[in-house]
């Protein structure tokens, strides 16, 4: 009964004497018998084609997925959908305005979702408060006592020239459009709102803008937040993208601005929890990579190619996580080592033509994946990508050193307690900047 406490394990962690199908997990400090964990189901939405992006995981455990749907126009709208931890629909919401563009859990049971507008929920699906308007909002995250930090832009054109000169068509002299970083408390009041005009690259003659794309709490409360720049001249060069870091103290002043080696419009970025920052960019292909939360150098990047559609990526607490890709046309789960990058497993599955993953999060030693399969999808997965009992099994307290053949180019994965390694598909990311070419890393 004193493992979770003794370990340090957080209420929903996995703990001995379970299974995937039988699973025992941490509650208030005890181990405690919990539902069955591992689902594969499909939800539409009553009023179109739908499409989920992401999910979170409520207090109570339950989970939240939101996405979009389409009708005739076409036309699409916002869907939230509650499932228990069963995979049991308990409600589902569509919406008529905007898509959101992030959803975060609170922690008095609720959520918020983000899109110009910041709306503040119930478990229920009743909305307690709304906020307007943050123009290019793209940045949304939720602090222990339940403040609200949104990343917005200070401009709603979503970008500005500045000293083009006479008779450009950028104008003459605008402020370009800055990082724009809003606290609110639990109730939706404005604490402090901080812009940060020093983060776009401007120069004379050349129009540029910068823009939040997450922002990270740090285990000291200050933040980082991950960035994106944009510079072009009027007219004349290429444009050209980078990826910033941006640090402030816990009231949001700046500390430091440092650009990184990547020059590539972000797309999403974690904490990797060791000094570390995991981002997600993307030009001509998506890219994985890891920088110094401090330096912003980059230690290792993984090319993931340009049929990832999408790609996200779940924190385990053992210095790895999931990431949800599309591989050979397939919906792929692929776990990695966030220290070196290293490839440790792959599986995926086809269920149709058109079936992709979208979004992950983590629960426990597994995660929830969602996605599309002729309408709204969403996994219960263990640490391997099994989503059936009987495929998981005793696999579900193998540790992944176990299935682990020290062979990059085979997919080493676990089903009914065995472990199996299938060659790796030719091109397959084996490590970072390698792929797999007859059967070897280069």
């Amino acid at each position: 009964g004193g493992f979770c406490t003794n370990v340090a394990l957080a209420d929903g962690s996995s703990c001995p004497g379970g299974n995937s199908c039988a699973p025992k997990v941490c509650k208030s400090g005890a181990c405690s018998a919990s539902l069955p964990s591992l689902f594969d189901v499909h939800v539409d939405a009553s009023g179109g084609y739908g499409v989920l992006r992401d999910a979170i995981v409520l207090k109570d455990g339950s989970y939240l997925v939101w996405g979009d749907y389409t009708v005739v126009g076409p036309k699409t709208l916002p869907w939230l959908v509650r499932l228990d931890q069963s995979g049991k629909v308990l409600w589902s919401k569509e919406g008529n305005g905007e898509v959101y563009v992030r959803v975060e859990a609170t922690p008095d049971g609720g959520f918020v979702t983000l899109n110009s507008q910041l709306t503040k929920w119930d478990a229920s699906g009743a909305v307690q408060w709304q906020k307007s308007t943050f123009y290019q909002s793209a940045a949304l995250t939720v602090l222990p006592d339940g403040a609200v930090l949104v990343g917005s832009s200070n401009s709603p054109s979503g970008y500005a020239c500045w000293n083009c000169g006479s008779g450009s068509v950028c104008g003459n002299n605008m402020v370009p459009t800055a990082p724009l970083l809003t606290k609110l408390d639990a109730k939706g009041n404005e604490v402090w709102v901080r812009t940060f005009v020093n983060a776009i690259p401007f120069n004379t003659g050349a129009g540029a803008w910068a823009k939040f794309v997450d922002i990270l709490v740090n285990s000291d409360g200050t933040l980082t937040g991950l960035v994106n720049q944009f510079m072009y001249s009027c007219p004349g060069m290429a444009p050209m993208y980078t990826v910033a870091l941006l640090r402030t103290d816990a009231t949001g002043n700046q500390t430091s601005f440092v650009p990184t080696a990547a020059k590539a419009y972000a797309v999403h970025g974690w904490l990797a929890g060791d000094g570390g920052v995991l981002a997600l960019w993307a030009m001509s292909t998506f890219v994985l990579g890891r920088f110094d939360a401090t330096t912003a150098q980059l230690s290792w990047q993984i090319t993931l190619g340009p049929q990832s559609n999408n790609p996200d990526l779940a924190l385990l607490p053992d210095k790895s996580a999931l990431l949800t890709l599309l591989a050979d046309s397939k919906p792929t789960v692929m776990r990695i080592s966030t220290v070196d990058g290293s490839v440790k497993m792959m599986a995926s599955t086809k269920p149709s033509v058109n079936a992709a993953y979208q979004g992950v999060v983590a629960t426990g030693s597994g995660a929830l994946v969602v996605g599309q399969d002729g309408g709204g999808w969403v996994r219960r997965i263990d640490g391997w990508g099994n989503a059936s009992c009987t495929d998981s099994g005793a696999c579900f307290d193998k540790a992944g050193s176990d299935c682990d053949d020290a062979v990059a180019c085979t997919w080493d994965v676990c089903k009914a307690g065995t472990c199996l390694h299938d060659a790796a598909i030719a091109g397959s990311v084996c490590a970072p900047d390698k792929t797999c070419q007859a059967n070897l890393c280069k």
